[in-house]
């Protein structure tokens, strides 16, 4: 069985085709014409590594940098924070447009592959599927705006502000949500990597209500104190602060849920290895 893809313009057809081998490896061909020219194959495994390389990256390097120049406290501050001011959110930003692609691309390749692995989807994994893959186009907007509308220093609301917490829900949230349809609608075949993933899914879980709940004992605390709303640099805060333990609490908890999303991706990598992409066929229409 061929399953295909066709993607058209007013003068050209670009069509992929993937056709699983006798063994059950998925497969696919590279054309650039009807008389079938052959290119190497490419292992998509190399996906999910990326992704995870790149997520690491995006917050290592800012962070090294922020925390070098004096820009953030080193104990746990928010992700958001260490792309704040210039020069570490140059690179902040270049990253996550990088890691946003990446979301894309990996998010497409599984929406196929439980396509061919599984011809006969029940009703219900097929609307999972479907969901996964719009999640998947929905983290990486998220990922775009995060990068490009940076939070102001100062604790003042502006629009930046609200674009830029808007982008991270989409973000975290539509990536918690994928990770839980994966988990629970399209599993692996894999018991260990199933049991991996809930684990993963779940310590998101936990992440997201633990930091939702100190985010916001730590912001009354603050506006107890009289604090919230002044016009002072957010990004530092000290240990003698009120809500200080509050928010340490909620930014780990921050950096949990990123990395438990990060290392979630990375479970696909042993699934990806079978699928090779070793044809795109291009086909210009005469007119």
């Amino acid at each position: 069985m061929t399953s295909q893809n066709i993607i058209e313009t007013p003068q050209e057809h670009l069509m992929i085709n993937v056709i699983p081998s006798q063994d059950g490896v998925s497969e696919s061909s590279c054309t650039t014409n009807p008389t079938s020219h052959r290119c190497p194959s490419l292992g998509v495994s190399l996906l999910p590594l990326a992704l995870f390389i790149t997520g690491i990256l995006t917050a290592v390097i800012p962070y090294s940098i922020a925390v070098s120049k004096g820009h953030v406290e080193p104990v746990w501050p928010y992700i958001s924070d260490i792309g704040a001011l210039v020069p570490e959110s140059s690179v902040f930003g270049m990253l996550l447009n990088i890691l946003g692609l990446l979301l894309l691309a990996t998010g497409f390749v599984r929406y196929k592959q439980m396509q061919l692995d599984h011809p006969r989807l029940t009703k219900r994994q097929t609307i999972a599927n479907r969901c996964a893959l719009w999640c998947s186009v929905v983290m990486p907007t998220g990922c775009v705006i995060v990068a490009n509308f940076r939070v102001p220093v100062s604790e003042e609301i502006s629009m930046d502000k609200v674009i830029h917490l808007g982008g991270a829900f989409l973000l975290f949230g539509f990536g918690f949500i994928s990770c839980w349809v994966q988990t629970l609608v399209l599993p692996s075949p894999n018991r260990p990597t199933n049991i991996a993933r809930f684990l993963l899914a779940a310590i998101q879980s936990v992440a997201i209500v633990v930091m939702s709940i100190y985010t916001l004992m730590g912001n009354r605390i603050q506006g107890d104190w009289g604090m919230e709303g002044r016009n002072h640099n957010r990004l530092v805060w000290r240990a003698e602060w009120p809500g200080y333990k509050e928010h340490v609490v909620a930014t780990s908890c921050e950096w949990w849920l990123a990395f438990g999303q990060m290392l979630y991706w990375l479970t696909f990598v042993p699934e990806f290895r079978r699928i090779h992409v070793k044809s795109i066929s291009l086909l210009v229409l005469m007119k």
